[in-house]
């Protein structure tokens, strides 16, 4: 069924992955707001959509923990949020939600990618962030259960596998579970493409699509809406101004030194990344902002990039590099390159 989403100013509360270091991390006086813009604002708000919540539980899941963070963002002066400091108070706080008896819903599990790359052996390293959560987990493909094995230590993975992690309340009650696709992959070798240039190379088309792979297929049935040249994965200027639209980036991106990468891709709505051929990123789907990351392992070069996205109502784009220690590295014409 076709259905409006509603303003981005009011998915902060959406029940997705790392929704409390969205909010944590939500600007709610942008540099885009003139000065008398801003002195508009008098406050913030949490909305909650109930037509498709059956219980006053579940209504509790979708609003714990994220309305504390939310509070705590109103109260407390523009520049003077401290993250670390806040979601250190919040854990503990959760004890008071378990003392009466609210539905809360366990943080999201960190230190993962959906899709995780090796050439040997790797160790997982899921990590909850609730103190006290009991995780179990699946390798055959199945949802924990409260029976499944626990998860209190690294797996060693050598071969190609599935891993479902899913954390527990002390007293039973579930949380949601992640995937993780565990590939091993030799080091994919690079090409020779003669005579490219900086950048990356789109075609947009205005029009709805189900999803990623359906973008630009069959091409004789309408021709692109336009074409350019960008220096990083972004949405163009000129393709805005359409409810409905579908894009295909490609070129090549420079690998400096043959390693496993790890890119994050932040899509409202999907978006799908390939990278020599292989799915490395699969963030399909109509949803909000939301940043899934992946790995390949990689051939010191050049490599085929593709990435298919569309959006239904002012969307956003953004590929990054993610480094061993986290840190983000954009994606420009250092690294990116097309057929002229």
């Amino acid at each position: 069924m076709f259905h409006k989403k509603h303003p981005k100013s009011v998915q902060l509360l959406g029940c997705s992955t790392n929704s409390l270091a969205r909010i944590c991390r939500f600007d709610m006086l942008p540099d885009s707001l003139s000065d008398a813009q801003k002195r508009q604002i008098k406050g913030v708000q949490g909305n909650l959509w109930t037509e498709k919540i059956p219980t006053w539980s579940r209504a509790e899941y979708m609003f714990y923990p994220r309305l504390l963070v939310l509070a705590e963002k109103g109260w407390t002066e523009p520049g003077k949020f401290d993250e670390d400091a806040f979601m250190s108070r919040l854990l503990d706080y959760c004890r008071r939600l378990d003392d009466e008896g609210v539905n809360y819903r366990i943080p999201s599990l960190t230190n993962y990618h959906a899709v995780s790359v090796f050439t040997d052996s790797v160790r997982t390293a899921v990590v909850c962030p609730l103190p006290g959560a009991v995780l179990r987990y699946t390798l055959d493909g199945s949802v924990p259960t409260v029976n499944s094995p626990r998860y209190d230590a690294p797996l060693v993975i050598r071969d190609d596998c599935t891993l479902h992690i899913r954390p527990y309340h002390a007293d039973g009650r579930t949380g949601d579970w992640i995937t993780v696709r565990y590939e091993k992959q030799d080091y994919a070798r690079p090409l020779e493409p003669r005579d490219t240039e900086p950048g990356l190379c789109v075609d947009w088309y205005f029009r709805r699509f189900p999803g990623c792979d359906a973008i630009g297929i069959p091409e004789t049935l309408y021709a692109a809406g336009g074409r350019c040249v960008v220096d990083s994965v972004c949405f163009p200027r000129a393709a805005a101004g359409r409810r409905a639209v579908g894009m295909i980036f490609r070129g090549y991106i420079d690998i400096p030194a043959t390693g496993i990468y790890t890119f994050a891709l932040a899509s409202d709505d999907g978006a799908i990344l390939r990278i020599g051929g292989r799915v490395v990123v699969d963030n399909d789907g109509e949803h909000p902002l939301l940043e899934k990351s992946g790995q390949v392992a990689l051939s010191a070069g050049l490599h085929p990039l593709e990435l298919r996205y569309f959006d239904y109502n002012g969307g956003e784009i953004r590929l990054v590099l993610l480094g061993d220690d986290g840190a983000r590295h954009p994606l420009d014409t250092d690294l990116l390159r097309h057929d002229p």
